[in-house]
């Protein structure tokens, strides 16, 4: 029997765990560092920010883009969102949350530009 998958937004308890969860994902910690910085971004949006559950551990998840269409994620260049690098194809993925999203090339927020 497999475990259940559960997911909700991310609470403040949550991450030491999703920290180390970015740490053992990744050979740096620029990601989780990434991270830190874009929760104390002015534009962080939390009610965006999910985590799985696995046995009420926070899990990662990984995947081939085929494998975030079952949760209705498509290329983002089909619902009109161009990817700031075209080489991305369709590793680049967008959800629509609102029937009048805008549309266009997609960027950053500003701490992604302090990355090394």
């Amino acid at each position: 029997m497999s475990a259940s998958v559960i997911v909700r937004r991310e609470r403040r308890v949550d991450r030491d765990d999703i920290r180390r969860v970015h740490d053992a994902a990744f050979p740096t910690t620029l990601e989780s560092g990434l991270l830190d910085a874009l929760r104390a971004d002015p534009g962080w949006l939390p009610r965006l920010s999910l985590v799985a559950l696995v046995d009420g551990a926070v899990v990662g998840l990984l995947g081939e883009p085929d494998y975030y269409r079952r949760f209705g994620f498509l290329a983002a260049n089909e619902p009109g969102v161009l990817s700031p690098e075209p080489a991305w194809g369709a590793y680049f993925q967008a959800r629509r949350l609102v029937e009048d999203a805008p549309l266009g090339t997609f960027r950053y927020a500003e701490p992604f530009n302090q990355l090394d």
